[in-house]
C-alpha cells in the first residue's frame, strides 16, 4: 500500500447489513436529488437499487448494503442484522 504521509487504515472486512425495512424510505429521500432522478444522465436509482439486491442475495436478505470495517474488528456474533463477514483479498 503506497504511503502519502498520512496514517493508512486497512479496511479488509465486509459486513452486509439488511436494509429491507428502510429501503423504501431511503429511496424516497434520494429522489429529492436531481442526480438521483436521472437529470445528470446516469441512472443512480437503477445502479444503487441493483447493488442493494445483489448484496442482499449474497447475505440471504431481500436488500443489503456493504460496509467496510478495520481488519482487526471482529464480526459481532450477537447481531442478527450482520450475517456475512469475510476477509477481502488484497
Amino acid at each position: 500500500m503506497p504511503t502519502t504521509g498520512k496514517t493508512q487504515l486497512a479496511l479488509s472486512r465486509i459486513h452486509n447489513l439488511d436494509i429491507t425495512s428502510v429501503y423504501d424510505r431511503w429511496l424516497n429521500a434520494c429522489s429529492a436529488f436531481p442526480m438521483w432522478r436521472g437529470e445528470t444522465g446516469f441512472r443512480y436509482n437503477d445502479y444503487y437499487g441493483s447493488l442493494a439486491v445483489e448484496r442482499g442475495c449474497l447475505s440471504n436478505f431481500k436488500r443489503a448494503v456493504a460496509l467496510m470495517a478495520p481488519a482487526e474488528q471482529t464480526c459481532p456474533a450477537y447481531s442478527h442484522a450482520i450475517v456475512y463477514c469475510d476477509a477481502v483479498s488484497r
